[in-house]
């Protein structure tokens, strides 16, 4: 059944193919460097090599494959506006690469998994 939303926030989440969602997280992050004047105060700098990493925690279906490859490109539906939180990222070009699948077995649940991975605005695939 689908929520019925009160006020003025983002609820819930997308259907994953071949994964439960039960969480997805995402991080920014940029490199620096800072130029001192004589006194150490910084007075110049740079900042570039805008990246991001992201992480999908949920249970394996088995109606679909998962097919989340580690080194591999891939699209999620859970994936942010990636523009609304790093300066100048294109609206075309990037890729997600999965670093990390993480499988859990349990004998009283069921199947988890957590893919990690990067978000790269200008690599394309």
């Amino acid at each position: 059944m689908a929520a019925t939303i009160y006020g003025d926030i983002s609820y819930g989440m997308s259907a994953e193919t071949g994964m439960f969602v039960e969480s997805a997280d995402f991080d920014t992050n940029i490199e620096s460097v800072w130029i001192p004047d004589e006194q150490g105060a910084d007075v110049a700098g740079a900042t570039f090599n805008a990246a991001g990493t992201f992480t999908l925690s949920g249970f394996l279906s088995t109606v679909t494959p998962f097919s989340a490859l580690t080194g591999a490109a891939v699209t999620i539906a859970n994936e942010i506006t990636w523009s609304d939180v790093i300066d100048g990222t294109p609206g075309a070009g990037a890729t997600l690469i999965v670093e990390s699948v993480k499988n859990t077995l349990n004998h009283k649940n069921a199947e988890a998994l957590e893919v990690s991975g990067i978000y790269k605005p200008w690599l394309e695939a």
